[in-house]
């Protein structure tokens, strides 16, 4: 329902102001047009519309600002993260890999409430979770740690299944 408004309110707008811009024609016709009357109709429903768009402005914003931040903090993890899911299964994970997919984790746990909030676009939500998935299937050693991680319920209720 977040984005409905968003893409939807210049068509409702358009739709509403052409019904009242048929009724003002109608009333003209007959005889009954009083503008003291229209302008107080047409005023609060310009005011609404303009506090949609202005609405939406402010969230392109913000969404614009969360999605550069988490971009940015992936970017610097991304190579080290290839690292580990590219590292021998074998080898148990050392302290310094562990701190990078605690960090990792903590992204995607922060993208997924952002994203359940409505600050997240449903397909860069998509986009990002692919990413979560291939991490997570690509290395045992990286899904291992992340379920025993999501166990301790400190990831915003990120649900492993999602993961699968």
């Amino acid at each position: 329902m977040r984005y409905c408004h968003l893409r939807t309110y210049f068509k409702l707008g358009l739709v509403v102001v052409a019904c009242l811009l048929l009724i003002l024609i109608a009333t003209s016709l007959k005889g009954r047009f009083r503008w003291e009357i229209w302008v107080g109709v047409l005023g609060p429903v310009f005011s609404f519309f303009y506090f949609l768009h202005s609405q939406m402005i402010e969230e392109v914003r913000w969404f614009t600002k969360l999605f550069r931040g988490f971009n940015l903090r992936y970017d610097q993890m991304n190579e080290k993260l290839n690292e580990i899911a590219g590292g021998d299964e074998v080898v148990p994970l050392k302290p310094g890999e562990t701190d990078v997919l605690y960090d990792y984790f903590n992204l995607c746990a922060e993208e997924y409430l952002y994203y359940q909030r409505g600050f997240v676009l449903p397909e860069v939500w998509k986009a990002w979770l692919a990413g979560m998935r291939d991490f997570y299937k690509r290395s045992n050693r990286i899904a291992k740690c992340w379920s025993e991680e999501l166990k301790s319920s400190s990831y915003y209720g990120f649900p492993e299944r999602m993961l699968h």
